[in-house]
């Protein structure tokens, strides 16, 4: 696969904000959910980058993008493999993040040094093998409009002939797109400095469309991180994967902030994460200024 993105893997402590519920269950059982991109917390995940592709598609007189540019978009969203993500931030403490993703400020938000968890590229591939090193990434989200049309040029420089000859867009041209978007994010987000944990598993099953839809009774999955599982949620029942985050390194753990509404006691914290193996963290109290 050609890669059009720098795809070296992010390197440094990154920041995960959550309850404090949430915070147990990842210490207790040493994992984190991968959940489904579908229910990224923005809701115009990948239409922003959309329409400068689909802008850019139009400058090349492609008739099927100036003609039908929504059936475009869907046919590349359906031919587009699924990913799951679990969000994390460059930073360890700040105020907008609290209130958005840790409960109102009340929860925890934990570092990890991403350099030990073996992850060896930015953006996974889509692969029949169940490799790690291919189906998992550490990516540093680009929000800079700059950024991205370049990566969209650095597209066309390369299959810019295939696309303006061909009837649609091409599988490997669709491909490429989608695991560029996978690092981009509207620039409304900026603020979050968001670094992406990513896999991208092989889901088949007998009788699956274009559409997606499942006629079959066999399903199949190909990933490195075991069985899809699932769980409900208030609109849906939402699959996701568990990476093992903790479990065989405990010292992946270098920081746990408690929250600036936060009532927990510091010293039952360190007691309980000791009990569980964890010795290498600091114990932080948040200083973000609450009006």
């Amino acid at each position: 696969m050609i890669e059009v993105v720098e795809n070296q893997p992010y390197k440094g402590v990154i920041y995960h904000y959550c309850s404090w519920e949430a915070f147990y269950s990842i210490v207790t059982s040493g994992v984190i959910r991968l959940g489904w991109s579908g229910r990224m917390n923005d809701l115009s995940e990948g239409n922003w980058f959309a329409s400068l592709l689909l802008e850019r598609l139009q400058k090349e007189h492609f008739e099927e993008v100036k003609n039908n540019p929504n059936e475009v978009w869907e046919t590349w969203r359906a031919n587009t493999p699924d990913f799951y993500f679990s969000s994390f931030s460059k930073l360890g403490d700040d105020l907008g993040m609290w209130r958005s993703y840790a409960n109102q400020a009340s929860g925890v938000c934990f570092g990890v040094d991403s350099s030990v968890l073996g992850i060896t590229r930015a953006v996974p591939m889509r692969n029949i093998l169940s490799v790690k090193d291919l189906q998992l990434g550490c990516a540093e989200v680009i929000y800079e409009p700059d950024r991205v049309s370049d990566i969209i040029e650095n597209l066309f420089s390369l299959f810019g002939e295939q696309v303006r000859t061909a009837e649609s867009l091409p599988i490997e041209v669709q491909m490429l797109f989608a695991q560029a978007s996978l690092r981009i994010k509207n620039p409304a987000f900026a603020s979050e400095q968001e670094v992406r944990l990513i896999h991208s598993p092989l889901l088949m099953s007998e009788g699956v469309g274009m559409d997606g839809d499942i006629d079959g009774k066999k399903t199949n999955t190909t990933s490195a991180l075991g069985d899809l599982k699932f769980s409900p949620y208030s609109d849906q029942i939402g699959g996701y994967f568990e990476l093992d985050l903790f479990r065989d390194n405990k010292d992946a753990l270098v920081s746990v902030n408690i929250g600036p509404r936060s009532v927990q006691v510091p010293f039952h914290l360190e007691v309980f994460l000791k009990q569980h193996g964890y010795q290498k963290f600091k114990t932080l109290r948040s200083s973000a200024p609450l009006r």
